[in-house]
Parts: structure tokens; sequence; C-alpha cells
């Protein structure tokens, strides 16, 4: 099997339903296929034979070529926002309720094996750059893929909003 992906890291939601079996299933057509695998480290006491490296979510840079995440869209949200700043691809099998953003179902896992062979065409999403200020100052900047939400502390209160895109 030829691959542009020599080692993807793997990472899933805990205490999801479905997601350590989902991720061990994983494991296990992977290393049928002479895959590298590394586990994030938040997601390794899922595996229940974890003989392969545990990496910290912000050091994946250059240690891997795909990440594949298992749980739902806010799973796949969450690991985009690290993934992205480091430019590593990400593809998402759905064990949540939607799944407008995961790729693959569960029963679907040997279709991994047709993007390990190239078949597949990548997506690019555009980041929001978010940031909040009061006053003169920057109070929080962040990195959004899909949307923002801006809530008050308090519910009751009326807050008021200036928003820009491209400075406009």
């Amino acid at each position: 099997m030829t691959t542009t992906f020599k080692t993807i890291v793997l990472m899933g939601r805990q205490q999801t339903a479905g997601v350590a079996e989902t991720l061990n299933a994983l494991v296990a057509y992977l290393q049928t296929n002479a895959i590298n695998i590394a586990i994030e480290k938040e997601s390794a006491p899922m595996i229940t034979n974890l003989n392969f490296p545990v990496v910290e979510r912000e050091q994946l840079q250059g240690k891997c070529d795909l990440i594949i995440v298992v749980g739902g869209d806010g799973s796949l949200l969450s690991a985009a926002h690290f993934a992205a700043a480091q430019n590593i691809p990400v593809l998402g099998i759905n064990r949540g309720r939607l799944g407008f953003l995961t790729d693959i179902r569960p029963d679907e896992i040997e279709n991994i094996g047709k993007i390990l062979k190239g078949d597949y065409l990548e997506e690019v999403r555009f980041l929001l750059s978010t940031s909040i200020q009061h006053k003169e100052s920057t109070i929080a900047k962040k990195q959004a893929l899909n949307d923002v939400v801006l809530l008050p502390s308090e519910n009751n209160r009326m807050i008021e909003f200036t928003i820009y895109i491209d400075n406009q």
C-alpha cells in the first residue's frame, strides 16, 4: 500500500459512547496496513494494547502526517484548533450525533484505506481570526474554524458588538 501518510496520530473524546471501541478497531486496521501510529496523550487510556508513542497535542508537528479523530463535530473542531496551527490534516470518524464535519462512520473504517492510497479530496477551510477588545486593550485573541460564539458573563446583561470582516 502506497501512502503519503507515514505516521498517523489517533485521538478520541473520552466518555463518549463507542469512541474507545472505534479507536481500538482503528489501531488494528492501521497496524495491518503497516502504518506508524501514535496516540494523543489524553486518548491513550482508551487504547487496550498501547505499544506505540504517546504525544502531546501541542507537539505533533514533525511527528505525524495525519490526525484521525474519533468523536463528533466538537471533537473534530477541538483537534482542528491545534492541527491548523501545526499544518497537519485532520480526518474525522463520527461518534457524535450530527456529523456535519466528520467524514467517516465507524462502520466504514476500511474507507481509510482509500485515503491511505491517495484517493481523497482535501478540503481546505479558512480560519476566522477573532480578538476581543475592551477599551484600548486586547483581552483575548483566538483562531476559529467554524464559528465564534460570544456570550456575556451574566445572561441578563446587555452587550454590544462591533464586528469587522476583512477590516470592514
